[in-house]
């Protein structure tokens, strides 16, 4: 089975570490094990591939950073014509899967002129990103190059709930809006993996990227009125064990979350910031955590399906979460994690400290989370995207998602 994964967005490399990055490596991943021969079609890479990507064949065709907002775009539009040459040079694929770029429509429109299957991945409403964070010239351009994708794709699914008003705008009348939620890889993470960072106490933490809406300035906060209770040695109730927080992660809003900690004394010896650490470090660094924390902020609009999440709970960690979009129907509340009320600092001080107090509680949770996480791998996300792109498009081509991978 011969497979074009195409990413035309430069900023999704496909060897980095960001979320976006492991999201295009743990698909390719599962693509691999089922025996699949999969040829990259892609803007940037970034850094030395994955060991067990060595045999792929990736082909890159490079956008520019040092351009102005309109050159960029333009470039990206003429990427279109850049990825049609490239799969005409191809194999002879069976099947283009492509992750939603916001320029990028050559892709599908060429497979289905070609009878070849095709299915878009749908991360994120990118029109609506691009022109609110950061800037969007081309309208009307970029909402056509979006259609002409979502309607020539043989399947098109969003990733959340959150994504479906969006994905809507651009479906035909008379096709629904596909919703497959992302996964973890349940290998890598996991119960099993030592924590290299232990503790004699409670952790609790983060990973991810320091940006401000992911809220850590919240959970900062939170600790902090946590810690204020102190430590005595006449109290050994279980509330009272020491309490440490590590933020596993770089970004934009390092420096003034380091500032908030150098100026209170009660913090500088409880936080310990990680820093960006490499991918297949993660998991250590979040096992060394008995609570792993997702303190997403108010937002109008969370289309997201964060990994972070599915990680936490593969890893067997106590999941508190921002009671926000997808998150409150993975998480739910005093059974497979605990879900607190967005941008509440004294909620969250209050959860953390529930969760001081109740060992069982605290063993419970981690058991239960696991449990669900591992009815999402990747694997069975992939099945989903399979079948469900089989029914859109009855094709040969897609009967090898009923074999066995060893078999393919």
């Amino acid at each position: 089975m011969r497979v074009a994964y195409v990413c035309a967005d430069p900023g999704v490399p496909i060897f980095g570490s960001k979320g976006c990055s492991i999201h295009v490596q743990e698909i390719a991943r599962e693509m691999f094990r089922r025996g699949m021969d999969v040829e990259f079609i892609v803007a940037r890479t970034r850094g030395l591939p994955p060991d067990d990507w060595k045999k792929c064949r990736v082909r890159i065709l490079p956008i520019s950073d040092k351009l102005s907002a309109i050159e960029r775009e333009n470039e990206q539009i003429r990427w279109n014509d850049l990825a049609i040459e490239a799969l005409e040079q191809g194999s002879r694929y069976d099947l283009i899967y492509e992750r939603y770029s916001l320029w990028s429509a050559s892709a599908m429109i060429w497979a289905k002129a070609m009878g070849i299957p095709s299915i878009l991945e749908v991360n994120a409403p990118l029109i609506e990103e691009q022109a609110t964070h950061r800037c969007l010239i081309q309208h009307e351009r970029a909402r056509e190059l979006t259609r002409q994708a979502i309607n020539h794709a043989g399947m098109a699914y969003a990733v959340s709930e959150g994504i479906v008003p969006y994905l809507r705008q651009f479906l035909p009348a008379d096709r629904a809006a596909t919703v497959i939620p992302n996964g973890v890889n349940v290998s890598r993470f996991s119960p099993a993996v030592p924590a290299c960072d232990p503790f004699h106490g409670i952790t609790f933490g983060f990973v991810g990227s320091l940006k401000p809406w992911h809220g850590v300035d919240t959970l900062l906060a939170a600790f902090a009125q946590l810690s204020q209770r102190g430590e005595t040695a006449s109290d050994k109730s279980p509330g009272n064990v020491p309490k440490r927080l590590l933020i596993v992660g770089d970004g934009p809003e390092r420096a003034k979350l380091e500032a908030t900690v150098a100026a209170n004394a009660n913090l500088r010896s409880r936080v310990k910031f990680v820093g960006a650490v490499d991918p297949c470090e993660v998991p250590a660094w979040m096992n060394s955590m008995d609570v792993a924390v997702a303190p997403y902020p108010h937002s109008g609009s969370f289309y997201f399906s964060p990994l972070k999440i599915y990680e936490y709970m593969a890893a067997g960690r106590v999941v508190v979460a921002s009671r926000v979009g997808q998150i409150a129907d993975v998480v739910q509340h005093g059974i497979n994690g605990w879900l607190v009320q967005a941008g509440d600092v004294s909620a969250l001080a209050t959860a953390l400290n529930t969760l001081c107090g109740d060992p069982a509680l605290r063993s419970r949770l981690a058991i239960r989370a696991r449990e669900h996480a591992v009815k999402h791998s990747w694997s069975r996300v992939l099945d989903q995207v399979l079948q469900q792109g089989k029914r859109r498009v009855p094709d040969r081509a897609m009967d090898f998602i009923n074999k066995d991978p060893a078999h393919v």
